[in-house]
């Protein structure tokens, strides 16, 4: 039997699903630490945003939400919508999600406290593709999730309104240079950036890299439309593990 318990004190169960195996001095725990730190000042400021499940007493699963007027990079951020930032299961088939994203929604009806009683309009989140288990697009619309511009969303109490987005217009200083963001929401953020910049090493030797937190700098995140990799004023839309990835960073680079 799934239980879903609300994390109000104390990450551990959150630490024990995402990142078990984090080993001393690696970039995972470099980042399992500035996420730790991140996890109590949210808290601290928003109160309770993420929720836990357990099978027979053990820690499989964990979703994260927050207000997004909470993201300080988030250009367009609307009132009373709530964003779901990630659902994750170590052990995939349980039902474990779904009871994680059922008990928000119950939440967002009753009132969520991180909205500090302002009543939920609806939830919002920008599947993406962790190449494990079940694709997240296709676990939200069984969800009931409807498409949106560029995300996906559940009226809860008030009818659905796209966000104004930004995109990236070429900035004068990314000239011949790469600019990497990571976000401390994910402990493996850090460690994901590290990787980038060693596969951009690895096409053009000594190419300059400079690596940023999107919470730190939220201006240097909002003015490149939050993209992740920018590589000589232009983002990179391929995932950094795939083989596309090197192709669109060389022609970058040269200018192609």
């Amino acid at each position: 039997m799934i239980e879903v318990k609300t994390v109000k004190e104390g990450f551990d169960d959150v630490f024990r699903v995402c990142s078990p195996d984090a080993e001393p001095g690696s970039k995972l725990m470099e980042g399992r630490h500035l996420r730790e730190m991140w996890l109590r000042e949210t808290l601290r400021d928003y109160g309770p945003f993420t929720k836990v499940a357990y099978l027979d007493g053990k820690p499989i699963s964990q979703i994260m939400y927050y207000p997004e007027k909470a993201l300080p990079y988030l250009v367009g951020a609307r009132d009373g919508v709530v964003r779901i930032e990630c659902v994750y299961s170590r052990v995939p088939g349980k039902g474990a999600g779904s009871s994680l994203l059922a008990d928000l929604v119950r939440e967002a009806e009753d009132g969520i406290e991180s909205l500090k009683g302002e009543p939920c309009r609806f939830l919002v989140t920008e599947p993406f593709a962790t190449g494990e288990g079940l694709d997240l697009r296709e676990f939200y619309t069984r969800n009931g999730f409807k498409e949106g511009d560029g995300e996906l969303y559940l009226e809860i109490h008030g009818g659905y309104m796209p966000r104004k987005r930004t995109g990236y217009t070429p900035l004068p200083e990314d000239e011949g240079r790469a600019v990497l963001f990571y976000n401390v929401n994910c402990e493996y953020s850090v460690s994901f950036a590290d990787s980038v910049k060693k596969l951009i090493h690895e096409v053009k030797p000594g190419y300059p890299v400079e690596i940023l937190n999107m919470w730190t700098t939220p201006g240097e995140s909002s003015r490149r439309g939050n993209e992740l990799v920018v590589v000589n004023q232009r983002p990179i839309k391929s995932h950094w593990r795939a083989p596309e990835f090197r192709r669109e960073v060389q022609a970058a680079i040269e200018n192609r």
